[in-house]
């Protein structure tokens, strides 16, 4: 009888085991909770990154500093949330350009970084001067020190406001060519 009593209770345990075993998750889950949002295919993430790029002759080409950012490797490209890159240039290295975007992407093993929503770019000039650049996207190229976008711009100065749509500049050579839609309004010194 006692056999028995044991065999019954092996039978009873085993048998709720497969069936939980075999059941759905959601069977454990309290009611009305929702479960998590799936993460994105990527091979890496990773919070609160910096990175430094350097030159061949050892230089800084740029900083770059994420709030979280996702490794696509088969892809060949960062994913950033919140990045804010600051441009090294060795014809000026007091006043480095700084950009900031919502979200980004780096691109060629950081030789071409997109930046994408609300991007602002701001420099500030020997007497403390601030320069200052707003729009939607930016692409950045680290080794010419260049950014361009084909998108509507703002440009903010010490002296006057820009609007244009478009735009090719080059850091080292303080060079900005506004490609269309051209509007200024400047103040005399």
């Amino acid at each position: 009888m006692r056999n028995l009593l044991i065999l019954f209770t092996l039978f009873v345990g085993i048998s709720s085991f497969l069936l939980l075993w075999d059941a759905s998750p959601a069977l454990f889950l309290p009611s009305g909770s929702v479960a998590s949002q799936p993460l994105p295919d990527a091979d890496s993430y990773m919070k609160a990154t910096e990175s430094v790029q350097y030159s061949a002759t050892g230089e800084r080409e740029y900083r770059l500093t994420t709030e979280e950012s996702r490794f696509f490797e088969d892809e060949g490209y960062w994913q950033a949330d919140m990045p804010h890159l600051v441009a090294y240039d060795s014809n000026n290295k007091n006043h480095p350009w700084e950009l900031k975007a919502i979200d980004g992407e780096v691109l060629g093993q950081g030789n071409e970084i997109r930046l994408r929503n609300n991007v602002v770019g701001w420099q500030f000039t020997e007497v403390d001067r601030k320069h200052e650049l707003r729009t939607e996207e930016l692409v950045f190229y680290p080794k010419e020190q260049t950014v361009e976008t084909d998108q509507p711009l703002t440009l903010n100065s010490p002296r006057g406001v820009t609007t244009a749509t478009g735009m090719r500049a080059n850091f080292s050579t303080e060079v900005f060519t506004l490609l269309s839609k051209v509007r200024g309004k400047y103040s005399a010194p």
